[in-house]
């Protein structure tokens, strides 16, 4: 055994297995080698809530109205969630399949409209971890979202549309767009942040859009 590998020793789980191994090998010593089998199916329940930043892109394609008609309207939003995770027994439980049902509010509004947005959302996805140190770790984690809307309204102020009622996207409608995020976790509790990809709340229209798209944050525990 050579004097730099001190130097070289990290406390993590890889270098200090092979700084005693190579420690009963320069004395000739018998030695074991023990491992806790880490890698378990486990069930956990997760719930959470977030706060979310949006963007509504809104318009009419078909170009018989005003320009200034088509623009990005930013707002915020509420989220709460619940959520079923099944951890995979293999590769040391880093990867898991995740399910759940999370309801949703954003609302935004410029000098030219107005874009508010509640809906049920059926998530469904995978997560990686990446295990650091007292029961802590980051992962990523990409999701496939089903909306049901209970509210979709694009409102044009008077001076911009002849419309009295809003533009509203029908309940009998569903939509889906994916979401891309990374957390920390640390014993039951987390925090992540996602962003979701452009969804059209106007899905049932022809000519008029609204994709909205959003960047969440959210804080959650971890049950069972």
């Amino acid at each position: 055994m050579k004097g730099n590998e001190y130097m070289g020793l990290r406390y993590s789980e890889r270098s200090l297995i092979s700084f005693f191994i190579s420690i009963n090998e320069c004395l000739g010593q018998k030695y074991y080698y023990y491992t806790d089998n880490q890698s378990r199916n486990k069930f956990n329940l997760n719930v959470k809530a977030g706060y979310g930043i949006y963007s509504n892109a809104v318009g009419n394609s078909s170009g018989s109205y005003r320009t200034e008609m088509n623009r990005t309207v930013y707002g915020n939003g509420i989220n709460l969630g619940t959520e079923a995770e099944f951890t995979l027994g293999f590769n040391r439980s880093k990867w898991s399949l995740a399910g759940g049902i999370n309801y949703s509010y954003s609302k935004g509004n410029d000098s030219i409209a107005r874009v508010s947005c509640s809906d049920i959302e059926v998530p469904v996805g995978v997560r990686h971890y990446f295990y650091l140190w007292n029961s802590s770790s980051i992962f990523i984690d990409f999701f496939l979202g089903i909306h049901f809307p209970l509210t979709s309204e694009v409102h044009y102020y008077n001076n911009y549309s002849s419309f009295v009622d809003p533009l509203t996207l029908s309940r009998n409608e569903t939509i889906t767009n994916v979401s891309i995020g990374a957390g920390y976790a640390f014993q039951k509790f987390f925090v992540t942040m996602q962003y979701h990809t452009a969804r059209n709340l106007l899905d049932g229209y022809v000519s008029w859009y609204a994709n909205q798209s959003a960047v969440t944050l959210s804080i959650g525990r971890k049950f069972f």
